[in-house]
């Protein structure tokens, strides 16, 4: 009996240490297997990061103190970002071990910001002015602060990204760009608008002038005048109606600050009423003189031509300029709304 007992008491203890046995060689090989996992995949994360630091580090090459290559951005950085998308396609084809999950999704998304700055960098360069700009220099700070978060999230240093000064200052560098590039929009459309609404003011000045220009036909009423009505003072009263009209028109014109680019239009819009003024006022004396000479009967066809002669001459003046005038405004105007 005792000698069943001893047996049944040593084939339990050797069952147990056979156990133990076999659980720390499953242990120990899993545990071997595991580490073998996590080494092989920070070794992997190690090379990405490597080459990660290596584009962030490369940026240094395309600032210089507070200013920013352009045309090499523009060349470069559509290479670089197809580089970096590269990377984090490879990089989503992993699957890490549950032990490194968090400190995974940190760098991807670390990665997603890293990539969207160099985007939004190539962005800015390469539309400065755009109407869109601001958005832009928003979008690429929040880039920039969400980069820099997530990388700093991570524990492992197989998985942390630097993001040198070097980067730092590049990105700040290119902010200032944007910041630059915005407020010379922004003074540019100050300017613009300016110019819309001399060319708008010059346009309704132009309108009242020809209307004036165009509401009498004082050959044909001086034809009139000289076999039928209207008299010759009925023409003068005309005239001085007219010189009444101009003169509101000079004091709206003399009113009106002319932007810089303006100033040419405005100063022969000026000479034109001027010089109509002094056609209109010739006029008037060389029909106050013929209606004299009328009444001595001394008129021909000599004397009528030397009298009208200066205000003809005034007038076709005024119509070449009137003509150079509306061309030079439509031209400034197509102009700035092409902008």
């Amino acid at each position: 009996m005792k000698s069943k007992k001893s047996k049944l008491s040593k084939f339990l203890i050797l069952s147990f240490i056979l156990v133990v046995i076999i659980a720390a060689i499953f242990w120990g090989t899993y545990y071997s297997f595991v580490n073998k996992s996590y080494a092989s995949f920070n070794k992997t994360i190690k090379n990405y990061v490597t080459r990660i630091n290596s584009i962030n580090a490369s940026v240094s090459s395309y600032s210089n103190n507070n200013s920013i290559n352009s045309d090499k951005i523009i060349k470069d950085f559509p290479k670089i970002i197809d580089n970096f998308k590269n990377i984090e396609s490879e990089l989503s084809k992993l699957n890490p071990p549950e032990k490194l999950a968090k400190d995974f999704d940190y760098l991807m998304q670390g990665i997603d910001n890293n990539i969207r700055i160099y985007m939004q960098t190539l962005i800015i360069v390469q539309y400065p002015k755009s109407t869109d700009a601001d958005n832009s220099l928003i979008d690429l700070k929040d880039y920039r602060d969400k980069c820099r978060n997530f990388y700093s999230l991570i524990y492992n240093e197989n998985f942390k990204v630097n993001l040198p000064s070097s980067y730092l200052n590049f990105i700040n560098n290119v902010i200032q760009f944007a910041d630059e590039n915005i407020k010379i929009r922004n003074s540019e459309e100050i300017i613009r608008k300016q110019n819309l609404a001399f060319i708008d003011t010059m346009d309704n000045l132009a309108d009242k002038f020809i209307d004036i220009v165009n509401k009498r036909n004082f050959k044909e009423c001086l034809i009139k005048a000289r076999t039928e009505t209207p008299n010759y003072d009925d023409i003068l009263s005309l005239i001085t109606e007219d010189l009444k009209s101009l003169n509101e028109i000079k004091i709206e014109n003399s009113k009106i600050i002319p932007s810089k680019d303006g100033l040419k239009i405005y100063k022969l819009f000026s000479s034109i009423i001027n010089d109509y003024d002094s056609y209109l006022n010739s006029l008037h004396h060389a029909i106050e003189t013929e209606k004299n000479q009328a009444l001595t009967g001394n008129l021909d066809d000599t004397v009528l031509n030397n009298l009208y002669s200066t205000p003809n001459k005034l007038f076709a003046n005024v119509k070449s300029k009137y003509d150079k005038y509306k061309q030079l405004l439509l031209n400034f105007k197509n102009k700035e709304l092409e902008k």
